[in-house]
C-alpha cells in the first residue's frame, strides 16, 4: 500500500464516519459507555490528539500532550472541523512523500514513557489503521444504540477511490 493512497483512505474513514455520527442525537455521542476512552465524542477526540502526535513527530515539533486522552474535548462540530484539517494535511503530506522521505527514521518519545523509532512509512500506515481501530469502537457504541453503522473496509473505499 502506498502512503498517498492511506492518506487518502484515513480521511474518507473519517469522512464517512463524521458524516454518520452527524445523524445521531448529539447526547448519545457523549454519553458515557464502556467503550475505550469513555464516549464516542471522547474516542473521536483520541483519533484527532493522536493524529496531532504523529504530525508533530514527522515534522519534529512538540506535541504538547502528556496522555492520550486528553481532558479537553471539543464539540463535536469543532472536533470534525479539526479532524477534516488534519487529515487534508496527511493527504497533502503524503502526496507529496519521496520514497527518501517515507524511509526516514523518526525517533520520539512516547507519551507513556520510552523512546521510539518508527520509519515515516510506519508511522503514516500507524496512523491510517490506528483510526480505523478506534472507528470500530464507536462503531459498537452504535450498535448498541440501534443507530446506523457506516461500512469503512479498505475494499469499499478502494472502490470509492477509483471512482473518484
Amino acid at each position: 500500500m502506498s502512503e498517498a493512497m492511506l492518506g487518502r483512505y484515513k480521511r474518507w474513514v473519517n469522512q464517512v464516519s463524521y458524516v454518520n455520527l452527524a445523524k445521531v442525537d448529539p447526547d448519545e455521542l457523549v454519553q458515557e459507555r464502556t467503550v475505550l476512552f469513555g464516549s464516542m465524542i471522547k474516542v473521536l477526540n483520541h483519533i484527532h490528539a493522536m493524529d496531532r502526535v504523529w504530525q508533530a513527530h514527522l515534522i519534529g515539533e512538540d506535541h504538547g500532550y502528556s496522555t492520550r486522552n486528553p481532558d479537553e474535548c471539543p464539540t463535536f462540530s469543532e472536533l470534525r472541523k479539526r479532524q477534516a484539517q488534519i487529515d487534508d494535511w496527511y493527504v497533502d503530506y503524503t502526496q507529496r512523500l519521496s520514497s527518501e522521505e517515507a524511509a526516514r527514521q523518526v525517533e520520539f518519545e512516547f507519551i507513556g514513557g520510552g523512546p521510539g523509532s518508527l520509519t515515516v512509512s510506519q508511522i503514516i500506515t500507524h496512523v491510517a489503521m490506528h483510526g480505523v481501530y478506534h472507528h470500530g469502537h464507536i462503531g459498537t457504541s452504535l450498535r448498541e444504540i440501534e443507530a446506523d453503522t457506516v461500512t469503512i473496509d479498505l475494499p469499499v473505499f478502494l472502490r470509492f477511490d477509483a471512482a473518484a
